[in-house]
């Protein structure tokens, strides 16, 4: 009987039960589509591809850290506020040996990054050629396919990619232009990255030439740890912490490497927040000034910028400019809508 009265109401109200089910309708996926934006941001990772096959990564703290000591009352309070730097922090070398006596750790590969772009027609699609010392090829793997590892400092081994892009074989000449003078390096060899490398063009140096084109003498980009046969490697990671206690070093396991191999990418957020590129950020914060906002800063930045509105009021235009000054040589811009932002950051 109840359903003998729904038909005839539908049919006697079709325009009205078509507007109701297209609204539910788009309200079910606008619903479903923020639901997935809210879990890729809670649970998206930075998946690494240079380190993929090292699974504890020690690397330099990429902060400059400001630390506030006060004495008030008989108490002692310390601050410690910390402002990421685009740049690539380097490390002191000799902390490989503290590292190799851990416990658990069977072999320490240093590393060395920097950019090394090949003159070829065909470029690189897009992606960022970076130069290593063939000594760290174990940190992806990378295999090699043809010819042989690099000896002299005139030598060069390809990734496949840039091989197949340019037509590169073992015998050919191309010319790199490093940090240095472009120069030209005679093809010794044909490398196959053991798991998927999308975002890179690897470039590899004899050890003596690498260290040279680094401009670092001392230092290296970062170690890779290679757990001995059967160890945890979240129980290496805690060991390789402890033997590096006292120092600034940073050690990173899991998905926590990815923000180590790309500097330019979003940190992770342990609050509600979006992270703005800097070629976007002059157009947020055009935004804001129009319509104010709650916090903005940089991921690990304590200090930051409020622009909080007060009575309808909006972001000063002082405000504004020093958003605009201060965030240009920040890898990422950090905005945060009506929500409160911590004022300290506890050093670990």
């Amino acid at each position: 009987m109840m359903l003998r009265y729904a038909l005839r109401t539908v049919r006697a109200r079709k325009a009205g039960f078509l507007g109701a089910f297209l609204a539910l309708m788009c309200a079910a996926a606008l619903i479903s589509a923020c639901g997935t934006l809210l879990d890729t941001g809670l649970r998206g990772t930075i998946r690494t591809e240079r380190y993929a096959a090292a699974p504890v990564v020690v690397s330099a703290d990429q902060s400059v850290h400001r630390i506030t000591v006060k004495h008030r009352h008989g108490k002692t309070k310390v601050k410690d506020k910390a402002k990421p730097i685009a740049e690539r922090a380097w490390l002191s070398e000799e902390l490989g040996d503290r590292i190799a006596r851990a416990p658990g750790v069977a072999r320490v590969v240093p590393e060395l990054t920097f950019l090394a772009q090949p003159s070829t027609r065909a470029g690189t699609g897009g992606r960022t050629a970076y130069g290593h010392a063939w000594d760290s090829a174990a940190l992806t793997p990378y295999r090699l396919d043809a010819g042989r590892a690099p000896r002299a400092a005139d030598e060069l081994v390809v990734d496949a990619d840039l091989a197949g892009r340019a037509r590169l074989r073992p015998g050919d000449r191309l010319t790199v232009q490093s940090t240095s003078a472009p120069r030209s390096y005679r093809i010794t060899g044909i490398a196959t990255p053991a798991t998927a490398v999308r975002h890179q063009t690897a470039l590899f140096f004899s050890a003596a030439e690498a260290r040279r084109l680094a401009a670092h003498p001392g230092q290296v980009t970062a170690f890779g740890v290679l757990p001995a046969a059967g160890a945890d490697p979240e129980r290496v990671r805690q060991a390789v912490a402890r033997a590096l206690h006292g120092t600034t070093a940073q050690v990173s396991a899991g998905d926590a490497r990815g923000p180590v191999e790309f500097l330019d990418a979003p940190l992770p957020l342990d609050r509600w927040g979006v992270t703005v590129p800097p070629a976007q950020a002059d157009e947020v914060l055009a935004a804001m000034f129009e319509a104010g906002a709650g916090e903005v800063g940089w991921p690990g930045w304590c200090s930051g910028h409020s622009g909080t509105r007060s009575a309808g009021g909006l972001m000063t235009a002082q405000m504004a400019n020093d958003i605009v000054r201060d965030h240009r040589n920040s890898p990422v811009l950090l905005v945060m809508l009506s929500w409160p932002y911590s004022a300290e950051k506890t050093s670990t």
